[in-house]
């Protein structure tokens, strides 16, 4: 289980109005998820989206990364 194996560490800089959706976001589910952490958001977005094992999820990645780049630089 994803839960039980040991954690390492990554780190990133994002844009700052992206944090702080993050944040919010955190903030908005621990009205029913007290105990949740930025940790456990971006844990659980990096196992429903990134898999570099499954093409499909490749795929998938690739045209977000491309609507991200795109619609950032529109902004």
């Amino acid at each position: 289980m994803l839960a039980q194996e040991p954690v390492k560490a990554v780190f990133a800089r994002v844009p700052a109005a992206l944090a702080r959706r993050l944040e919010g976001s955190v903030f908005a589910l621990r009205a029913t998820r007290s105990k949740l952490t930025q940790q456990d958001v971006l844990a659980a977005l990096l196992w429903r989206y990134v898999d570099h094992e499954v093409p499909a999820k490749v795929d998938e990645l690739a045209a977000l990364l491309d609507d991200y780049k795109r619609l950032s630089r529109s902004s």
